[in-house]
Order: structure tokens, then sequence, then C-alpha cells
């Protein structure tokens, strides 16, 4: 992803690779958010994982 800014030097990204890097961005802090809430979950044992 981060060849996109690379590439271009001083010139804009395309539109395109812009709204790819919103939406890759968006699920990067979903999946953070969901990681924090279960580690939250686990460590006051409303959950556990089993092998």
């Amino acid at each position: 992803m981060l060849q996109f800014g690379g590439k271009c030097h001083s010139e804009c990204i395309p539109t395109e690779r812009a709204l790819e890097l919103e939406r890759l961005r968006s699920a990067y802090f979903e999946a953070m958010e969901g990681f924090n809430a279960l580690e939250h979950a686990l460590q006051r044992g409303y959950v556990t994982l089993s092998a």
C-alpha cells in the first residue's frame, strides 16, 4: 500500500487508489476494534477460548 505514495512522488494519488486505501483503512480499524473487544471480554472472563 505504501507503494502508491512512492510511485507518485509529488503527484496526487488517483481517486481509485485513494478509495481502495480508505476501504482497507476502514477494515483495519474495524478489525482492531473487534480484537480489542475480544481481548476485553477474555480479560473479564465473559468468554473463553478452547483449542
